[in-house]
Protein backbone atom coordinates (compact mmCIF):
# COMPACT_ATOMS: atom_id res chain seq x y z
CA UNK A 1 0.00 0.00 0.00
CA UNK A 2 1.39 3.39 -1.01
CA UNK A 3 2.01 5.78 1.90
CA UNK A 4 1.64 8.89 -0.26
CA UNK A 5 -1.42 10.17 -2.08
CA UNK A 6 -1.45 12.63 -4.97
CA UNK A 7 -4.21 15.22 -4.89
CA UNK A 8 -4.02 17.52 -7.88
CA UNK A 9 -0.31 18.26 -8.11
CA UNK A 10 0.38 17.81 -4.37
CA UNK A 11 1.99 14.73 -2.84
CA UNK A 12 0.63 14.20 0.66
CA UNK A 13 1.80 11.56 3.17
CA UNK A 14 -1.19 9.50 4.32
CA UNK A 15 -0.16 10.03 7.95
CA UNK A 16 -0.84 13.78 7.51
CA UNK A 17 -4.47 13.20 6.50
CA UNK A 18 -6.92 13.42 9.40
CA UNK A 19 -10.17 12.79 7.54
CA UNK A 20 -11.98 13.03 4.23
CA UNK A 21 -15.45 14.56 4.11
CA UNK A 22 -17.99 15.09 1.34
CA UNK A 23 -17.88 18.31 -0.63
CA UNK A 24 -21.19 19.67 -1.90
CA UNK A 25 -20.60 22.45 -4.43
CA UNK A 26 -24.26 23.53 -4.12
CA UNK A 27 -23.73 24.68 -0.53
CA UNK A 28 -20.35 26.37 -1.13
CA UNK A 29 -19.20 29.51 -2.89
CA UNK A 30 -18.75 28.93 -6.61
CA UNK A 31 -15.31 27.57 -7.52
CA UNK A 32 -13.90 28.69 -10.86
CA UNK A 33 -12.93 25.23 -12.08
CA UNK A 34 -14.07 22.78 -14.69
CA UNK A 35 -13.17 19.89 -12.39
CA UNK A 36 -15.86 18.04 -10.48
CA UNK A 37 -14.91 17.95 -6.80
CA UNK A 38 -16.53 15.35 -4.53
CA UNK A 39 -14.53 15.44 -1.29
CA UNK A 40 -12.46 17.63 1.01
CA UNK A 41 -9.26 16.27 2.58
CA UNK A 42 -8.47 17.61 6.08
CA UNK A 43 -4.78 17.67 7.01
CA UNK A 44 -2.98 17.74 10.35
CA UNK A 45 -1.54 21.18 9.57
CA UNK A 46 -5.14 22.51 9.24
CA UNK A 47 -4.93 22.84 5.45
CA UNK A 48 -7.60 21.22 3.33
CA UNK A 49 -7.84 20.30 -0.33
CA UNK A 50 -10.67 19.42 -2.65
CA UNK A 51 -10.41 16.25 -4.70
CA UNK A 52 -12.35 14.59 -7.47
CA UNK A 53 -12.42 11.15 -5.81
CA UNK A 54 -15.40 10.31 -3.57
CA UNK A 55 -15.04 9.81 0.16
CA UNK A 56 -16.05 6.15 -0.15
CA UNK A 57 -13.54 5.40 -2.93
CA UNK A 58 -10.69 7.13 -1.07
CA UNK A 59 -11.64 5.33 2.15
CA UNK A 60 -11.54 1.89 0.57
CA UNK A 61 -8.36 2.55 -1.41
CA UNK A 62 -6.33 3.83 1.57
CA UNK A 63 -7.78 1.83 4.49
CA UNK A 64 -9.55 4.72 6.21
CA UNK A 65 -12.68 3.92 8.20
CA UNK A 66 -16.03 5.35 7.20
CA UNK A 67 -18.60 6.89 9.56
CA UNK A 68 -21.83 6.31 7.63
CA UNK A 69 -24.06 8.86 9.35
CA UNK A 70 -21.64 11.72 8.68
CA UNK A 71 -20.32 10.31 5.39
CA UNK A 72 -16.79 11.05 6.67
CA UNK A 73 -13.74 8.83 6.50
CA UNK A 74 -11.14 8.95 9.30
CA UNK A 75 -7.48 7.96 9.47
CA UNK A 76 -7.74 5.76 12.56
CA UNK A 77 -4.22 4.35 12.07
CA UNK A 78 -2.00 7.42 11.87
CA UNK A 79 -3.99 10.02 13.81
CA UNK A 80 -4.67 9.73 17.53
CA UNK A 81 -8.24 10.79 18.19
CA UNK A 82 -10.32 11.31 21.28
CA UNK A 83 -14.09 11.68 21.46
CA UNK A 84 -16.47 13.79 23.54
CA UNK A 85 -20.22 13.85 23.81
CA UNK A 86 -21.45 17.09 22.29
CA UNK A 87 -23.80 19.30 24.27
CA UNK A 88 -24.51 22.78 22.84
CA UNK A 89 -23.54 25.64 25.13
CA UNK A 90 -25.63 28.73 25.73
CA UNK A 91 -25.46 31.03 22.74
CA UNK A 92 -24.50 28.28 20.29
CA UNK A 93 -27.40 26.50 18.66
CA UNK A 94 -26.15 24.45 15.70
CA UNK A 95 -28.43 23.82 12.74
CA UNK A 96 -27.79 20.07 12.95
CA UNK A 97 -28.34 17.61 15.80
CA UNK A 98 -24.66 16.95 16.56
CA UNK A 99 -23.99 14.20 19.09
CA UNK A 100 -20.21 13.97 19.30
CA UNK A 101 -16.96 15.86 18.88
CA UNK A 102 -13.96 14.18 17.23
CA UNK A 103 -10.71 15.65 18.61
CA UNK A 104 -7.08 15.46 17.45
CA UNK A 105 -3.88 17.44 17.91
CA UNK A 106 -2.48 19.38 14.96
CA UNK A 107 1.20 19.71 14.06
CA UNK A 108 1.53 22.80 16.30
CA UNK A 109 0.27 20.85 19.32
CA UNK A 110 -3.10 22.65 19.23
CA UNK A 111 -6.37 20.81 19.79
CA UNK A 112 -8.64 20.62 16.73
CA UNK A 113 -12.11 19.13 16.48
CA UNK A 114 -15.04 18.36 14.24
CA UNK A 115 -18.67 18.02 15.26
CA UNK A 116 -20.38 14.82 14.13
CA UNK A 117 -23.91 13.45 13.93
CA UNK A 118 -22.67 9.93 14.71
CA UNK A 119 -23.18 8.81 18.34
CA UNK A 120 -20.04 9.10 20.51
CA UNK A 121 -19.76 5.35 21.19
CA UNK A 122 -19.65 4.63 17.45
CA UNK A 123 -17.08 7.40 16.82
CA UNK A 124 -14.96 6.00 19.66
CA UNK A 125 -15.12 2.48 18.24
CA UNK A 126 -14.17 3.61 14.73
CA UNK A 127 -11.73 6.51 15.24
CA UNK A 128 -9.98 5.35 18.42
CA UNK A 129 -10.26 1.56 18.40
CA UNK A 130 -10.15 1.11 14.61
CA UNK A 131 -13.33 -0.95 14.41
CA UNK A 132 -15.62 -0.64 11.38
CA UNK A 133 -18.86 1.32 11.76
CA UNK A 134 -21.56 -1.40 11.89
CA UNK A 135 -23.86 0.77 9.74
CA UNK A 136 -21.17 1.41 7.08
CA UNK A 137 -19.91 -0.70 4.22
CA UNK A 138 -16.22 -0.99 5.15
CA UNK A 139 -15.39 -3.71 2.68
CA UNK A 140 -11.71 -2.85 2.55
CA UNK A 141 -9.72 -3.95 5.57
CA UNK A 142 -8.04 -1.19 7.53
CA UNK A 143 -4.26 -1.02 7.68
CA UNK A 144 -3.16 -2.65 10.91
CA UNK A 145 -3.14 -0.19 13.77
CA UNK A 146 0.31 0.04 15.36
CA UNK A 147 0.59 -0.73 19.04
CA UNK A 148 0.95 2.44 21.08
CA UNK A 149 4.07 2.51 23.15
CA UNK A 150 5.08 4.82 25.94
CA UNK A 151 7.95 7.10 25.17
CA UNK A 152 10.83 6.65 27.51
CA UNK A 153 12.54 9.54 29.16
CA UNK A 154 16.25 9.54 28.54
CA UNK A 155 18.03 7.91 31.42
CA UNK A 156 20.62 9.78 33.45
CA UNK A 157 24.24 8.87 32.69
CA UNK A 158 25.74 6.20 34.87
CA UNK A 159 28.23 7.45 37.48
CA UNK A 160 31.80 6.47 36.67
Amino acid sequence: MNSTVTIGNRLIPLEHIVAVEPFDPETQLPIPSERSFHARVLLLNRDNFLMEETVEAFSKKHGFLFLAEDQISVNAVDVHFSVETFVPKAGFQPTKDYRSRLIWTDLDGERQSKLLLTPPDTVLAVAVRGEPDPSADNAAPMKSKPARTKRRKPSAPMPA
